[in-house]
């Protein structure tokens, strides 16, 4: 039988218990009453009810216990099930949540056709989420640095503007478990920086856009304090061919002191 049907049951014997105790409830009031009245009330009146019809008052109160008693029986059980039910969806949940890891990066691309004549680049991100969680990407924090590769080396920097996610583009609300999604982000350029770029471009020489400083915040719905840093290249490498703009993953090798080995950036 369901927690339902119990507390169905336990109403109706109630129910049925009170229609023939009414007597024997009636006289316990008037008894509560008495006693009140004597506490408060000098020579006051006193509710005086008869005393009940023993048989039908006694099948009636057993059926109020036994009805109070599966009522009370029914509560009880609904909290264990309860407590039981949000006990193993956390062991289920905690078991299966890998955040802040399990959220890849597949590919970064970045679009020039809009710098000349708007000023901005797009920057697509594809990631997949494998984390166990559902995420929602919702802040970037930090700049985009600039450089201009000439001749092997790497010139002076440049920061650009606070980048924006375009929220009506690509997908970074509630993004399920085992779920791609792309995020578009809109990089503003100042004029002169534009035109800078497609010189360089045009020259043959190569632009680096460095990631190091800039991250883009994912976090878990519903619990905004879980939030972590998408592990985003460390930037990247923009050359010209006649044809089309050629995009490489920069990737910073770490250092290791103990074993007296150095990392340069590579391109690959």
């Amino acid at each position: 039988m369901s927690i339902t049907q119990k507390r169905i049951s336990a109403i109706a014997l109630s129910g049925a218990g009170v229609f023939f105790a009414r007597e024997s409830i009636a006289w316990a009031i008037g008894e509560i009453w008495s006693w009140i009245a004597e506490l408060f009330v000098e020579d006051g009146p006193v509710l005086s009810i008869p005393s009940p019809f023993p048989w039908i008052d006694a099948l009636g109160m057993f059926l109020l216990t036994i009805g109070l008693g599966i009522f009370l029986l029914s509560l009880r059980n609904d909290h264990k099930e309860t407590a039981s039910e949000s006990s193993q969806h956390g062991s289920n949940s905690n078991s299966k949540s890998q955040f802040p890891r399990g959220i890849y990066v597949g590919s970064i691309n970045i679009d020039l056709q809009h710098l000349e004549d708007d000023l901005y680049l797009e920057i697509a991100i594809l990631i997949y989420n494998g984390s166990g969680e559902t995420i929602t990407i919702d802040e970037i924090r930090g700049t985009i640095a600039l450089y201009e590769w000439k001749d092997g080396r790497q010139l002076s920097k440049i920061d650009l503007p606070q980048a924006m996610l375009v929220a009506d583009r690509g997908s970074v609300r509630n993004i399920d478990n085992m779920q791609e999604s792309l995020i578009m982000v809109n990089q503003r350029v100042p004029r002169v920086v534009a035109q800078r770029i497609h010189s360089v471009l045009n020259n043959g020489s190569r632009i680096e856009l460095d990631f190091d400083d800039w991250s883009i915040i994912a976090r878990v719905v519903g619990e905004p304090n879980r939030s972590n840093r998408l592990q985003l290249w460390n930037g990247a490498m923009l050359s010209r061919s006649p044809e089309r703009i050629f995009i490489g993953k920069v990737v910073k090798a770490s250092v290791d002191l103990r074993a007296g080995a150095s990392g340069l950036g590579s391109l690959q």
